[in-house]
């Protein structure tokens, strides 16, 4: 809509930061919930794909180094979601949001009975699955180097294709545990073009045809968390900053134009004219 009538694009269209977010989410960011849709102790496990196989080293680092770029790597595996695998060893190491009400778990005591119930949400290939878990990846952890979460601990699968760098476990006590998560896009890195001018546009709204837009580079500003069906170029959703309300005596600050969150690359558009039925 922005572009067109008249509004410039700019920055990267095909880029995004993303996180792990749970596959059922809805649409858009739960308020009850907040955050916790999000899905981050894949270090403590293994992460599996539609295809049945790992697809990225889940220990290379700690969560807060690598979740975005994982969240974005599972938007490019087959069918747009993934697998994260715990056994009993590690389950005590999850972070609350594996807790809520709303996630999409399912438990089993053996891996061939997992598979099975991880059909029922989003299949992999099961005899894929099992042979990467059971042959391969338990067979390749260095059980001879000492588990700790706390520290990159170095301890290692060897002769994978992707090994684990560190905090490789295998899984083998049951109940097994799995969680289907999706990408779920915090806000893209492309959006429109502006200037510095945020004033002076202000003053020449009236009079000027063409969009405005405001930015601000606070990542706060962003309110919704966008799941797996909604992945627009042009993310939509920022909040509304209420100092420049009252500054403008309780106006919408930049009413004729578009708001715009984190860095002006998020925008959502704002209806020109007096009879507009938006709320601020």
């Amino acid at each position: 809509m922005a572009l067109d009538i008249g509004a410039m694009p700019y920055g990267n269209w095909s880029g995004c930061h993303a996180v792990g977010w749970d596959y059922n989410a809805p649409e858009f960011g739960d308020l009850a919930v907040g955050d916790n849709f999000q899905k981050h102790c894949y270090p403590f496990a293994i992460m599996v794909n539609a295809d049945g196989v790992r697809f990225c080293d889940e220990g290379a680092d700690f969560r807060n180094y690598t979740y975005a770029k994982y969240g974005r790597l599972i938007l490019e595996q087959p069918h747009q979601f993934a697998w994260q695998i715990f056994d009993q060893q590690v389950v005590h190491l999850q972070r609350d949001e594996y807790r809520i009400r709303q996630v999409t778990k399912v438990t089993a005591d053996t891996i061939e009975g997992l598979a099975d119930k991880m059909a029922e949400y989003a299949a992999v290939d099961k005899p894929a699955f099992l042979e990467d878990r059971s042959r391969d990846y338990n067979a390749a952890v260095q059980r001879d180097i000492p588990y700790n979460p706390t520290v990159k601990d170095g301890r290692t699968t060897k002769g994978l294709a992707i090994d684990k760098t560190n905090w490789a476990m295998p899984l083998e006590k049951p109940p097994f545990e799995a969680y289907c998560t999706t990408c779920g896009v915090t806000f893209t890195f492309g959006g429109l073009r502006i200037d510095t001018d945020g004033p002076r546009a202000r003053h020449r709204a009236a009079a000027d045809p063409r969009p405005l837009c405001r930015g601000r580079t606070r990542r706060r500003a962003v309110l919704f968390q966008l799941s797996r069906r909604h992945r627009p170029r042009l993310g939509l959703g920022v909040r509304q900053d209420r100092r420049d309300q009252r500054r403008n005596g309780g106006a919408p600050a930049l009413s004729p134009a578009f708001r715009m969150a984190s860095n002006a690359t998020v925008a959502v558009a704002v209806p020109r004219g007096p009879q507009s039925r938006w709320r601020w």
